[in-house]
């Protein structure tokens, strides 16, 4: 039985009707799920039943807040709130295409439906590396969605070592992995997105901290363009970017599972 659906319901409950306390009455009667039913689907998807999960969560953003906040009495008193110590996991990573030169679209590119905890999403890539990642709602609507993003694309619906090893590391984000990226986009971007990358499993960073100027925002828009035209869900990891505040902050795959990704790496991180 696949979790993530149980999962999304219930954060989509919780963005509702957000509290310290978890309203269960609530979450009971708008989804006619049993509290029991939900807290087994965290259980098996994070480790934590529902209320422990949305305790990490809210105590992630709180503490991200803080490290990001401007320097007062409390901070000189008691310091920053440092990330999380942990193992590092960075993915190792290259793009196909140098400076100035433009990915192929030529040649054979494949498909293929991969199941993740954080819900069904399909692969594209050429025989050189990753082309795309994203969530799809529906496997059923998958040739259709194919058709209306990559019809400039000979796409055919079958693995290859790239489409197989993104979906290896979808399912295993707190391991290291060899990734090629053949994707179009722009220097900026390139550059953008390998900084994502340098941001390890359940760490978070603002959008400053990608190298913004603080007092640009041609620049801060800048980057933040560059975060949302990511083409590669989870493996550019732009999730792990959030506002000062420590706002989730909008997401090319929904809120819900910017939520549901955050948490969950948080719950597991090492």
């Amino acid at each position: 039985m696949k979790m993530y659906p149980i999962i999304s319901e219930f954060l989509e409950l919780y963005i509702r009707k957000p509290s310290t306390n978890l309203d269960w009455e609530f979450v009971t009667g708008a989804s006619g799920m049993s509290e029991e039913e939900i807290n087994n689907a965290f259980r098996q998807w994070s480790g934590m039943n529902a209320e422990e999960f949305i305790n990490v969560l809210q105590q992630r953003q709180r503490d991200f807040a803080r490290r990001n906040a401007p320097r007062d009495l409390f901070t000189d008193i008691y310091g920053d709130a440092a990330e999380p110590s942990q193992k590092e996991c960075r993915n190792i990573i290259r793009w196909t295409s140098v400076e100035g030169e433009k990915p192929s679209n030529e040649g054979k590119h494949y498909y293929q439906k991969i199941e993740s905890p954080f819900g069904d999403a399909v692969v594209v890539a050429s025989d050189k590396g990753i082309c795309s990642i994203h969530f799809i709602a529906n496997f059923e609507k998958t040739g259709e969605f194919i058709g209306k993003n990559f019809s400039h694309l000979n796409c055919v619906n079958q693995a290859n070592i790239w489409t197989e090893k993104a979906e290896i590391a979808m399912n295993n984000v707190f391991s290291q992995h060899e990734l090629v990226f053949d994707v179009q986009a722009t220097e900026f971007q390139k550059k953008v997105w390998g900084l994502l990358c340098e941001i390890p499993a359940g760490a978070l960073k603002s959008y400053s901290e990608l190298g913004s100027d603080p007092g640009s925002a041609s620049a801060a828009r800048a980057i933040g363009n560059a975060v949302g035209s990511n083409p590669v869900a989870v493996l550019i990891p732009c999730h792990r970017v959030l506002r000062n505040t420590g706002e989730i902050g909008n997401f090319r795959w929904g809120t819900l599972r910017k939520h549901a990704l955050i948490g969950w790496e948080a719950v597991n991180r090492i």
